[in-house]
């Protein structure tokens, strides 16, 4: 009994001194890692901070390069900038220095902001390279903006940014949208021109200043110049208004509608995306896997809120905020597209632009160039600035009293709603991509001269609105079975049910 208990005795010595030695060479380990952690972290501490001897370090890029990759803003990538970083911070100007990672202010994910003297804010969105031919001054930059002021006198400077060089610019115009005078907040395009004689360079970045030597900048954009990979201009190109569907699964009316989309010969759709119902993200995955949509997460700036759950009751409650903003996605969509397609049809997501007797939006153009427009509209200078369609609004409400088909699933909401009062004058536009500088609600607010629209019949092709809630809905006089959207029957039946499948969504 005592040789069986100094056994244990013993093995128990030989585990604690097992165990001591494993806890020692883990500290130790721990230690150098916390020493190598704390060395890197002054390291680039030392190299944010340094204006001269370190910016070029090899270190410093490969930590840079991997904080621009896992940043989803805009910020323009610096590490292809040593040069202009070591030639500039380097003389001794007192204007211009690139500013660096620890000078932007961030105000969200998407958001960079520039505080003005009277304490008022310009949040920066997005700068896009606009060289189009209309542009009397091209080339210019144009950058999309929401301006918390109604001071706008103050926003006078871009600095453009060149891989080797750096041009100051005075900024020639904010364009303000239609908006109230007493509404403090406005979404707005700031224009910067490129002096013409750099104009067979391309830039990389912008940043917008108040006074000419504010040195460094507090905000970098990203230059974008988006190219049409062949180097042609495709088709149609549909914006759709940013949306928050974190309540409701939609997952299976996008389907149809994004079917429907390209059913019609729509060459892709942007849908800019605040939250969703975590099946309609996976359906709107599906669809950018297969190159059909692009996908935008968005968020508001300012004191909003934008997380899940939260952000739609805010702007439920607060109108204004969301009608800022949609015109921010619009505009977006329609510079991000400039150079890669013909038309950008501006809609909601519960709305899609239908030709009649089973066209495609393509035959619709083809129409209206042959038979409306005279000789001289078919050159660009002549040319409308778009076309813009009238409407029809089918309803849920009408659906009950009319009842459903029995012959369709009753999941398939586009093929079922089918009753509609007469056509209305609301409009919506496909937008020519080489005419317009700022978008308005679902028109053109300014372009290059006079904004010009030619109003497409409705024997060829009108808006389909499918909604619920319409105040005329209930009278039942005049109501109209229009099954026009049943020429796609067939084909969209097919493409649905595939598309449910691939996803495992089963209806209910």
């Amino acid at each position: 009994m005592t040789m069986k208990l100094l056994r244990r005795l013993s093995m128990l010595i030989c585990l604690q001194i097992c165990l001591f030695f494993v806890i020692r060479q883990n500290l130790r380990i721990v230690k150098e890692s916390d020493t190598i952690y704390d060395a890197a972290t002054v390291s680039m501490k030392q190299n944010l901070h340094q204006d001269t001897s370190y910016v070029d370090k090899k270190t410093y890029y490969s930590k840079l390069k991997e904080l621009n990759e896992s940043i989803p803003n805009e910020i323009l990538d610096q590490v292809n900038f040593h040069k202009i970083i070591k030639s500039l911070t380097n003389s001794t100007s007192n204007c211009g220095r690139l500013p660096m990672l620890k000078d932007i202010q961030f105000n969200n994910l998407y958001w960079q902001e520039l505080e003005l003297a009277n304490s008022s804010k310009e949040f920066l969105y997005r700068a896009y390279y606009d060289n189009r031919t209309l542009n009397t001054d091209k080339p210019s930059i144009r950058i999309i903006s929401v301006l918390h002021t109604n001071i706008i006198s103050r926003i006078k400077y871009c600095q453009i940014w060149f891989p080797d060089r750096l041009i100051r610019s005075q900024v020639t115009s904010i364009i303000f949208d239609r908006m109230p005078e007493t509404m403090i907040k406005k979404t707005c395009i700031i224009t910067c021109n490129i002096p013409k004689v750099y104009k067979s360079l391309i830039p990389k970045g912008v940043s917008v200043l108040e006074n000419e030597c504010d040195n460094p900048a507090t905000n970098l954009l990203k230059v974008n110049h988006h190219l049409p990979e062949n180097g042609i201009k495709e088709g149609v190109a549909v914006c759709a208004k940013a949306f928050d569907f974190s309540d409701q699964d939609k997952s299976i009316y996008f389907i149809q509608w994004l079917e429907l989309f390209d059913i019609l010969g729509f060459s892709k759709v942007f849908l800019y995306d605040y939250n969703s119902h975590p099946t309609l993200k996976r359906v709107l995955e599906y669809y950018q896997s297969l190159d059909r949509i692009e996908l935008i997460p968005l968020t508001v700036p300012g004191p909003h809120p934008n997380q899940y759950g939260l952000m739609l009751p805010y702007l439920l409650q607060n109108g204004g905020v969301k009608q800022l903003h949609d015109k921010v996605a619009w505009n977006d969509c329609y510079y991000r597209n400039i150079n890669k397609y013909k038309y950008i049809s501006i809609q909601d997501t519960d709305e899609i632009i239908i030709p009649t007797d089973g066209k495609s939006i393509q035959e619709t153009f083809d129409f209206v160039k042959s038979n409306l427009l005279n000789t001289s509209q078919n050159s660009l200078f002549n040319a409308p600035s778009g076309y813009e369609f009238n409407g029809a609004t089918f309803t849920e409400e009408l659906l009950q009293l009319n009842g459903n088909n029995p012959n369709i699933p009753t999941y398939m909401s586009l093929l079922q709603s089918v009753y509609r009062r007469g056509i209305t004058k609301f409009i919506k536009t496909v937008l020519s991509s080489e005419h317009i500088v700022t978008i308005s609600t679902h028109s053109p607010h300014h372009c290059f001269g006079t904004c010009t629209l030619v109003t497409v019949p409705i024997e060829q092709a009108y808006i389909h609105h499918y909604r619920k809630g319409e105040r005329e809905a209930m009278h039942t006089d005049h109501v109209i079975n229009d099954t026009s959207i049943w020429s796609h029957k067939e084909e969209l039946l097919i493409r649905v049910q595939k598309a449910l499948d691939a996803n495992n969504i089963i209806p209910v």
